[in-house]
């Protein structure tokens, strides 16, 4: 491979990259809500372009290869990011144990918004809490809403 094959290489990746740069975000962004996100995956997809014309990898049509890889990528974000779990959300305190909800509100001394949040969220748990069957309520209740210790209720399936 002679420097000047590489640079023409080069100039021919860096005019795809301009021309489809525009299109590629606009799908990205219609699909992933985060700018981060849209932007490491319009990097991937240019790496692999670059990466993919230096093993002379044969790709018929540069758009649709493009916009193939740009739906794969979008795909491995959604499989990364999981749903975060209450109980990964949760406060420990110094000892390392779970607070109550309690713990977790604002401060009685608050500002205003903080005493009426205090006085709506626990009303709206509630509400939360009647709407899942018996079984879960059952499990949840005792633990999360409470602070009572997990261990001693008997695990249930589901």
């Amino acid at each position: 491979m002679s420097v000047a094959w590489m640079m023409e290489q080069d100039r021919e990746i860096s005019e795809v990259m301009a021309e489809e740069r525009p299109r590629l975000r606009s799908f990205i962004r219609r699909r992933v809500p985060n700018e981060e996100d849209v932007e490491d995956i319009l990097q991937e997809i240019f790496f692999e372009l670059t990466v993919a014309r230096r093993l002379l990898m044969p790709i018929e049509t540069v758009t649709g290869w493009l916009f193939g890889v740009a739906r794969n990528r979008i795909t491995d974000l959604f499989r990364k990011k999981r749903p975060e779990n209450f109980s990964d959300a949760a406060g420990v305190d110094d000892e390392g144990e779970l607070l109550a909800v309690e713990d977790l509100l604002p401060s009685r001394d608050a500002e205003p918004e903080a005493a009426y949040f205090r006085g709506v969220l626990p009303e709206e748990l509630e509400l939360a809490l009647a709407e899942l069957p018996r079984e879960q309520r059952g499990c949840l209740l005792p633990t999360n809403w409470t602070g009572a210790a997990s261990r001693r209720f008997p695990r249930k399936p589901g």
